[in-house]
């Protein structure tokens, strides 16, 4: 659409305009959001993993106990996590809602990120680079790798036709189970990977 026509169109709706971004701002995410926080609740718990599920407010992340620092060191708890988070976008623009990316319509996706938290990005980034058959591997699983900062990113995609009829029934869990137990699946499937990964570049 030419950008006058769309002007106009914006204009002549602006009223159900602002009325479905403020909804979708500050009520439907949110909504979302506490569905995320209890559907990765209760898979973290199944697992037995350690993690923060408050997507609203904070974040959410998990990690398995065996990567707990156990040595005291101040920061971050864990040598390593998976965090729930946006995907890097090529051309630096971000999605204005989160809900956006969620449904896989937005310039960035939502997903698992695995990162490594006791070493330098600089240092790291050089450690694992060394690593080929195993960056292989892992993006074998699904993740792909981003060789600035060697992190590796698991997109979760909700399909958007299954969001909206689960809405309908005022349960969007429905919609958001399937997907991510299909996300922890692999996310436990990729762990002796990244153990490997770790003991590896421990010795770098």
């Amino acid at each position: 659409m030419a950008q006058p026509d769309l002007n106009a169109l914006i204009v002549a709706n602006i009223v159900d305009l602002d009325a479905a971004a403020f909804h979708l701002d500050n009520r439907l995410q949110h909504e979302i959001g506490e569905a995320l926080d209890d559907v990765s609740a209760k898979r973290i718990g199944e697992l037995g993993w350690e993690g923060v599920t408050d997507w609203n407010d904070d974040a959410i992340w998990a990690a398995p106990k065996e990567w707990r620092k156990s040595d005291g060191s101040p920061g971050d708890e864990y040598a390593c996590q998976f965090s729930f988070e946006a995907s890097s976008t090529a051309d630096g623009e971000a999605d204005y809602f989160w809900l956006t990316q969620l449904v896989g319509m937005g310039r960035a996706t939502l997903g698992f990120r695995w990162a490594r938290n006791d070493i330098s990005k600089a240092r790291w980034r050089k450690a694992v680079g060394q690593q080929t058959d195993l960056i292989g591997d892992i993006r074998g699983l699904g993740f792909v790798y981003g060789e600035k900062d060697g992190s590796f990113f698991l997109p979760v995609v909700i399909d958007p036709t299954k969001l909206s009829s689960a809405l309908m029934e005022e349960s969007p869990e429905q919609a958001l189970e399937q997907p991510l137990a299909d996300a922890f699946s692999l996310l436990v499937r990729s762990k002796a990977l990244f153990d490997s990964l770790l003991e590896r570049t421990a010795l770098e």
